[in-house]
């Protein structure tokens, strides 16, 4: 399946929305309080960040992913254009949270919620090639992604997941999280 740029974009302004609901509904206090979301500009997004937040403690930048078919894994962007070796999200992103949400026929059925920050540490401290690779065809370039299993990531990175399976439980306790 090929990506087209401007169907993509189409879809995910409208699914936008939704996550930001989404968000504010079952995530606010697990991310401090979180009282207020808003899309950002194309100078925010080429940094990773999708939307800014205010909670009590202030300003917070989330990057958002959205899959339409529910998984087992997270799909880790390595190269954003492959061919040109170029980084993806997990290097370049300089969002505080990543919103990681499965989209099914409109709506929002699942989803996580991590500290992206730590996220990128566990990152770097892996064998990647363990992770199997899946390439995104997109319209004129090719994305590089290592699928990876929910279940190898550590519990101290999730902030929220309402995602049923075997090692995550439903609810986490704030004081888990709060920095």
């Amino acid at each position: 399946m090929i990506h087209h740029k401007d169907k993509d974009m189409k879809r995910e302004n409208k699914v936008t929305p939704l996550t930001i609901s989404w968000l504010l509904e079952n995530v606010s206090k697990q991310l401090n309080n979180l009282t207020e979301l808003k899309q950002t500009h194309k100078g925010y997004q080429v940094r990773g960040i999708d939307l800014i937040g205010y909670n009590d403690q202030g300003k917070i930048t989330l990057e958002i992913k959205h899959r339409y078919k529910e998984y087992q894994d997270l799909l880790i962007e390595t190269k954003s254009k492959k061919i040109r070796d170029t980084p993806g999200w997990i290097d370049y992103s300089k969002a505080d949270y990543l919103v990681y949400v499965f989209v099914i026929k409109s709506k929002i059925e699942n989803g996580y919620v991590f500290d992206l920050k730590k996220l990128k540490t566990w990152w770097t401290t892996q064998n990647k090639e363990k992770y199997q690779i899946k390439d995104a065809v997109n319209q004129g370039y090719i994305t590089e992604n290592r699928a990876v299993p929910i279940k190898d990531i550590p519990n101290d990175i999730f902030i929220f997941s309402n995602v049923k399976h075997n090692k995550i439980t439903t609810e986490f306790k704030l004081s888990n999280f709060l920095r």
